[in-house]
């Protein structure tokens, strides 16, 4: 079945206008109750008016997040709401604030937790929360004492691993895909924790220390390093975005500033001062997201990934390795990483199939079929070619390939691909 076939069922996050957020723009909640900015890669600031956001004065806009799926909007969040604003041109925005009825919310920070989720911390009841678009419908991911106390501040949804992080007064916190019981990632920190991102390179977890003025890289042994050492020069940095080159956007009290990747280097201003709370960076392009963990192929585990960005008209290669040569292998495709055949995913295949440690975390609604390269260890690769206008489709592919090892087959991790 042709990819590109399949993808055309995504219909419903078809972009329908003309660009006007472009790649590398920071969106900027300001902290008011009715505007917010946008940053454009050259510098120039636009300021978008709306009607109040939450309906009153006490409404502030404390959250943004760039939707990927329709790509000239933008949710905000604050107290007592969540609204889309979508812009038709520069400084024309219509904003609609999202009918949630009884439920009553105060939204810090937001991110993406699949197609239509969005993970919202909310200090108003220090608990990790989920609002379904399509149904504008809440639910409590997290309930009752938690280590975090009440103090919770931020939260992020890790798309490689589906694990939520939570950040209050001093900790990091790490709930686990489908577990009940909160991990401590680090601790004594000092200061609240008002950003959370992941290095999506490393799995590491990268926090802000607003009152510290400092950034901080966590890895996934626990060590705790300075990205910016304390900095007043940024004045409370309250969010944290990676760049789409890698680099760190900040939004702090004293304006949007931009962190070199490996830190060190004095953060630069990115446009013209002004009250910053939260930011988001607009990708445009597409990007491809690991999550799950492959098992073992030929020495080592499978890793699947693709070359280079996901750029309108060209063509790319997405391709997994530590195979075996010249073996039958094959690429799956999923409109979902929740749900196939009535089972949960991810699905353990080692009780089916007798493999070791492999899992399927992809639904199956299309499939690709290739054969290893000749090399030791081999590569299994599929070229692809990117639409050349905007679809704003969303999947998710998994490579599987014959193996000299348990179960005779090896599974890689899998992504999460969003198209320009």
């Amino acid at each position: 079945m042709p990819l590109l076939r399949t993808l055309s069922t995504v219909s419903s996050i078809t972009a329908s206008l003309a660009t006007q957020l472009q790649p590398g723009d920071v969106a900027v909640a300001t902290n008011s109750t009715s505007d917010f900015a946008v940053v454009a890669t050259t510098g120039i600031v636009t300021t978008y008016s709306t009607p109040l956001f939450g309906g009153s004065s006490n409404s502030k806009g404390d959250a943004v997040l760039w939707d990927p799926a329709n790509p000239n909007d933008l949710l905000l969040g604050g107290y007592r709401f969540i609204g889309r604003a979508t812009i038709h041109g520069p400084g024309v925005v219509s904003y609609t604030r999202l009918p949630l009825g009884s439920y009553y919310v105060h939204v810090a920070q937001m991110s993406w937790a699949g197609p239509g989720k969005v993970l919202f911390a909310d200090p108003g009841v220090d608990q990790m929360r989920l609002l379904d678009l399509t149904t504008n419908t809440i639910t409590d991911l997290t309930s009752g004492p938690q280590p975090w106390g009440r103090t919770l501040i931020s939260g992020f949804f890790d798309p490689n691993s589906g694990d939520i992080l939570v950040g209050n007064q001093g900790g990091v916190f790490r709930l686990p895909s489908g577990q009940s019981t909160v991990a401590t990632v680090a601790s004594g920190l000092g200061g609240y924790i008002r950003g959370l991102t992941i290095d999506r390179a490393t799995g590491d977890v990268i926090a802000c220390l607003a009152s510290q003025n400092r950034v901080v890289r966590i890895t996934t042994a626990g060590t705790v390093t300075d990205l910016l050492t304390p900095s007043p020069a940024t004045g409370y940095p309250n969010s944290i975005e990676q760049d789409i080159n890698g680099d760190w956007i900040l939004g702090a009290v004293n304006g949007v500033f931009r962190l070199p990747y490996a830190g060190g280097s004095p953060p630069t201003p990115v446009g013209p001062a002004l009250a910053k709370y939260s930011v988001s960076v607009v990708r445009g392009n597409g990007w491809a997201t690991p999550f799950g963990v492959g098992c073992q192929g030929q020495g080592a585990p499978v890793t699947l990934g693709i070359d280079g960005p996901l750029v309108p008209t060209q063509r790319t290669v997405h391709r997994s390795d530590n195979h075996a040569p010249n073996q039958l292998g094959v690429a799956l495709f999923g409109l979902s990483n929740t749900a196939y055949a009535n089972n949960t995913l991810p699905l353990a295949l080692d009780p089916l199939l007798g493999t070791t440690g492999c899992s399927l975390h992809v639904a199956i609604d299309a499939a690709l079929v290739g054969v290893s390269n000749g090399a030791s260890p081999a590569t299994l690769s599929f070229p692809f070619s990117i639409p050349a206008g905007p679809t704003g489709a969303r999947f998710f592919m998994q490579h599987a390939c014959l193996e000299n090892a348990s179960g005779l087959t090896s599974w890689s991790n899998a992504l999460e691909v969003q198209f320009p």
